[in-house]
């Protein structure tokens, strides 16, 4: 969980060298943390030893950030679609939060893993 804070705060470096607005840096560390975290706990209670790669590309007009894991497959996209009609807006608040901020994002499970690509 430590690395995943420690990686937000190297995005928001990584954000200040590359001139990316400061909105822009906070929606990255915070989709970066939320689904980070996430991983970690669905994904890493396997007892077996797992591992996170995350990726930023700064464009012109938009931020892509793909998340790469080794974990059992799960897709986030899916899963805010069965709950995004939930009354209980605090159930899933941190990935609510994440997709609606993001202009898009897509999920591929392919040779034992998951992957993110997230347009900010």
């Amino acid at each position: 969980m430590l690395e995943v804070i420690g990686m937000s705060r190297i995005v928001t470096l990584f954000c200040q060298e590359n001139s990316i607005g400061k909105e822009k840096a906070r929606g990255l560390a915070h989709c970066i943390e939320e689904l980070g975290v996430n991983i970690i706990r669905h994904g890493f209670n396997d007892g077996n030893p797992h591992a996170i790669d995350v990726r930023i590309l700064a464009k012109e007009k938009e931020i892509i950030l793909r998340i790469r894991d080794d974990c059992r497959p799960f897709n986030p996209v899916n899963y805010y679609r069965i709950y995004e009609h939930d009354d209980n807006l605090e159930k899933n608040i941190g990935l609510r939060m994440v997709i609606k901020m993001t202009k898009s994002i897509k999920y591929v499970s392919t040779m034992g893993t998951n992957n993110l690509v997230i347009k900010i």
